[in-house]
């Protein structure tokens, strides 16, 4: 899987991030409780694990900087700036209102919440901080065991503390153990293989495995990665 060479493309992975990105929209226009808890166990999820597929790392100093200044400008100027375009809109259609720098707090440091139009902007900062910790773990962690347990621990806090961080740090925690997973999958030899099987199975099979992943997820109960509730701390 030749995910590092730019000029080569995956129909697969474009096709999931279109089915992503449409399920996203639906789930923001809303279509009911049940489809919201339908989308939400996996359609969030689904970037953080294609991101992590097409992650690389070089080890000097220089591609550091150059990595984390391509996601800072590719994740976190969008942020500042459509922030800050939804800040402006909502003081135009609030003046009013007395409390002008509560909405500006919760949009720089409680997760976008206070301001509705800017809610799906809590992505950009996850995935870049998710990048950022991943890249500094790859970096200075050598031993893999090490490593994933590092993962798996701060996956797990950012599931289960109760409390918010700021610019959706606790979905960044839980991302990684997503993005690492995603990553692992281009490594594996025969991922290849197990994904050219699974984008082969017959109507038979893409029933019986849509049925059964359907039932897991509402028996398994409600998930969101924004808010950090996966059911069992729910």
């Amino acid at each position: 899987m030749q995910l590092d060479n730019k000029n080569y493309r995956i129909e697969y992975i474009d096709i999931l991030r279109a089915f992503g990105i449409i399920l996203m929209i639906m789930g923001h226009v809303g279509f009911g409780t049940r489809f919201d808890h339908f989308i939400h166990a996996f359609h969030m999820p689904l970037f953080f694990i294609i991101s992590g597929m097409f992650f690389t790392f070089k080890p000097d100093y220089n591609n550091f900087r150059s990595f984390i200044s391509r996601k800072f400008k590719t994740l976190i100027v969008p942020y500042i700036i459509f922030g800050a375009l939804h800040y402006i809109l909502w003081l135009i259609d609030n003046w009013r209102k007395v409390n002008y720098l509560s909405p500006l707090i919760h949009l720089l440091f409680i997760n976008t919440n206070g301001l509705p139009i800017a809610g799906a902007l809590w992505f950009l900062t996850a995935i870049f901080f998710t990048q950022f910790i991943y890249y500094v773990l790859v970096r200075f962690i050598g031993n893999k065991i090490f490593m994933n347990l590092i993962i798996i621990i701060l996956a797990l806090t950012g599931s289960y503390i109760t409390f918010e961080l700021p610019w959706a740090l606790r979905a960044s925690m839980t991302g990684l153990v997503l993005y690492h997973a995603g990553y692992l999958a281009t490594k594996y030899k025969d991922s290849s293989k197990i994904i050219h099987k699974i984008l082969n199975l017959n109507l038979i099979e893409t029933l019986s495995a849509g049925i059964l992943f359907t039932f897991m997820i509402f028996a398994n109960g409600y998930i969101n990665l924004r808010l950090s509730i996966y059911a069992q701390n729910g």
